[in-house]
C-alpha cells in the first residue's frame, strides 16, 4: 500500500512540474513575440483594456419597468451624437475616460520611473488630462426636466439605451486615444 501511494505521489509530483514548466515556458515564449512583434513604443493607456472594463447596459427584464423621465431624455439626447443639448450634457464617455487618465497618470507620476523624470516631463504629463473638456461647453435649461415623472420603457428606449452605450465607448476611446498621442509627445521631449 506505501508503495502504491509512493508512487501515485511521484507521478504527481512529475505531471505537475511538467505542467508548470509548459505554462512559464508558454508565458515566456507569448512575452518574447509580444515585444519583438512590434518596435513601436507601447501606449501609455492600453484603450483595450481600459474598454474591456466599461459594462454593457443590461436590458434583460427591462421593458415594461418604468425609468425616470429625466433619465429617458439624457438617453435620449446621449443616444443622438449630434444633439444640440449635448452642449449643456457634455459627452458620455470623456469624463469615464479622463478618471482613467488622471488614475494611470497619477500611478505612473508616483512610480519610481515616474519620479525620476525631471519637472517640466511631470508637467507635460499631467497636462494629458487638460486635453479634456468634461464640463458642459455652454450653460443653459436641458429640456428633459419638463418630462413625466416615470416612463414606460419600451424598444425606443432600449435602443436609445444601446445607441448611447456606442457613442459613450467611441468617445472613451477617442479621448484616450487624445491622452496617448499626447503623453506620446511627452516621451520625445527626452
Amino acid at each position: 500500500m506505501n508503495k502504491r501511494v509512493r508512487k501515485f505521489l511521484g507521478n504527481l509530483f512529475i505531471s505537475s512540474t511538467a505542467f508548470l514548466w509548459t505554462a512559464c515556458d508558454s508565458d515566456t515564449a507569448s512575452a518574447t513575440q509580444d515585444i519583438s512583434a512590434s518596435n513601436e513604443p507601447r501606449p501609455f493607456i492600453d484603450i483595450e483594456k481600459e474598454l474591456s472594463k466599461l459594462e454593457k447596459p443590461d436590458t434583460t427584464g427591462l421593458r415594461g419597468t418604468t425609468v425616470s423621465g429625466f433619465n429617458a431624455c439624457i438617453t435620449g439626447i446621449q443616444a443622438h451624437e449630434n444633439s444640440e443639448y449635448n452642449a449643456y450634457i457634455g459627452q458620455s464617455g470623456v469624463s469615464e475616460a479622463e478618471m482613467v487618465a488622471k488614475d494611470r497618470i497619477e500611478e505612473f507620476l508616483e512610480s519610481p520611473k515616474g519620479a525620476s523624470l525631471s519637472e517640466s516631463l511631470k508637467s507635460c504629463y499631467k497636462g494629458a488630462t487638460y486635453l479634456i473638456f468634461s464640463a458642459a461647453l455652454d450653460y443653459g435649461v436641458v429640456p428633459c426636466y419638463s418630462e413625466p415623472e416615470e416612463v414606460t420603457v419600451d424598444d425606443h428606449y432600449i435602443n436609445n439605451l444601446l445607441a448611447a452605450d456606442e457613442i459613450m465607448r467611441k468617445n472613451f476611446k477617442n479621448t484616450l486615444e487624445k491622452i496617448n498621442t499626447h503623453i506620446a509627445g511627452c516621451d520625445s521631449l527626452e
